[in-house]
């Protein structure tokens, strides 16, 4: 009997729809696990986990508050990050799965250190943000249960928050290395599902949202890292937020300003790109879009049809996620045959492959 998914997330859809269809049978269907976790996988959990705790404690218990010094390696910091990455390592979903850290102890406990430092950096910058300190946090960390067409979803949304004109702001933080596109962050599978909730949907605790977000962002916490060194950088107009902020708040210099500003004359670079100095941030952190009640439509289509697909056991092979899968080895074992039966069972490849 071919085994199908009953309940729904929004990872098991951008998964379907962005990534390997075949791999998500592997992983949500079957319940294959990968052999190991990345460390990347350890890293967002554990900045997840630190966005969550720190909006819980309150503005008040922020470093920077009531006169207190706001610095990136402030202990308040560095104490919630080793809690949270222990937390992600062995308390976290999938926590009997071993990470593959470095082999060497010391390398190990480099790569932990280097995640602290880099989460503490990324903290003490979105501390500094007038936005994150005066925002009216309606929901954090909340999980949802919603039908899309006759599918059952759940789910978590990081953050919604209100602002003083009434707008309704959706938010997930990313701890990814790059932006998307601004065409595919309007095509979100993930922001669809959780703007639907919103609008359609249950919290656990039994309150109903009741309306669609009217602005979704998506946090993009590297941004609030800092440049190490001068650095040429091209400008980047991929949103609106990045837009905005290279007009307000990036301080960026030409080549011949740089160079008097930090008494280096070697430092070299094309004509069109600019420079930031050590310390200044790499981006906004916050980008915004807005949605139509027509577009929520269009996705909440697509999510359907998606849902039908799987239920359907139409899994196709996507070739060019294969450099990035997690689960090769177990591909490779069903497209070599080696477990025939079960190969045909599942329904991974027609008869006469498996015959």
């Amino acid at each position: 009997m071919i085994k199908r998914i009953e309940e729904f997330h929004a990872s098991i859809i951008n998964s379907y729809a962005s990534g390997c269809a075949l791999a998500t049978k592997f992983e949500y269907v079957l319940g294959e696990k990968a052999a190991k976790r990345p460390p990347y996988l350890i890293y967002g959990t554990m900045m997840h986990l630190a966005m969550e705790e720190l909006h819980n404690a309150g503005v008040d218990a922020w470093p920077g508050s009531h006169g207190s010094e706001l610095v990136k390696n402030n202990m308040y910091f560095l104490d919630l990050l080793r809690n949270c990455l222990r937390k992600a390592e062995f308390e976290h979903r999938d926590y009997e799965v071993p990470v593959s850290w470095p082999d060497d102890p010391d390398a190990k406990d480099a790569l932990k250190n280097q995640f602290i430092e880099e989460g503490s950096e990324i903290l003490a910058n979105y501390c500094r943000i007038s936005e994150n300190r005066r925002a009216k946090v309606l929901i954090s960390e909340q999980e949802f249960t919603v039908h899309i067409g006759k599918y059952m979803f759940k789910g978590i949304i990081d953050q919604v928050r209100e602002h003083p004109d009434g707008k309704i702001e959706l938010l997930d933080f990313k701890t990814s290395k790059r932006m998307p596109s601004q065409n595919s962050f309007m095509r979100s599978y993930q922001f669809a599902v959780y703007a639907l909730a919103l609008r359609d949907g249950q919290f656990d605790n039994g309150d109903q949202f009741g309306s669609a977000p009217n602005i979704i962002t998506w946090y993009h916490l590297r941004d609030l890292n800092e440049y190490v060194k001068p650095t040429p950088i091209e400008k980047k107009m991929s949103t609106e937020s990045t837009r905005e902020w290279w007009n307000q708040t990036a301080n960026y210099y030409t080549l011949d300003e740089i160079r008097t500003l930090t008494g280096n004359n070697k430092l070299n670079a094309k004509s069109d790109k600019v420079y930031f100095n050590t310390g200044h941030t790499k981006g906004p952190g916050a980008h915004s879009i807005r949605w139509t009640d027509h577009w929520l439509d269009v996705m909440e289509k697509n999510i359907i049809h998606a849902c039908s697909a799987m239920r359907m056991d139409k899994y196709p092979i996507n070739p060019s996620y294969c450099g990035n899968c997690r689960f090769a080895d177990t591909c490779d074992m069903y497209m070599h045959g080696y477990d025939k039966k079960f190969v045909k069972e599942q329904s991974f490849f027609p008869d006469s492959f498996v015959n």
